[in-house]
């Protein structure tokens, strides 16, 4: 018999510590790109969680990017803030989402390695 009166043996988490864990882990400061991944810099936010990106490496052109729900309503981006994205291959508009945001903070730590 389960202890738990929520629901066979799950650990039930609220929303306000969900929002705290992915506080505390895009204050790391190890967010160095791997495999696929970019910085881009934010050059707007369109509705529905998508986002304008232009890489800040090379000219090429801007494109869209996904907010993922793990972030809605927890994280806030502005416009020139920086992000790391990671493509994905099934949008035909949308052709990254996003994994980690950089804050001021962030974007000196990459500057200085």
């Amino acid at each position: 018999m389960c202890d738990n009166p929520v629901g066979g043996g799950r650990v039930v988490t609220s929303a306000r510590t969900k929002q705290k864990h992915i506080v505390r882990e895009q204050e790391e400061y190890n967010f160095i790109p791997e495999g696929d991944q970019s910085i881009v810099k934010v050059l707007g936010i369109r509705a529905n969680y998508l986002i304008d990106v232009q890489p800040v490496e090379g000219k090429a052109h801007q494109y869209i990017a996904s907010l993922p729900s793990k972030f809605r309503k927890t994280v806030w981006l502005q416009r020139g803030q920086y992000v790391i994205v990671e493509p994905i291959a099934e949008g035909k508009r949308v052709k990254a989402e996003i994994v980690h945001i950089l804050y001021p903070d962030h974007v000196r730590h990459l500057q200085a390695a």
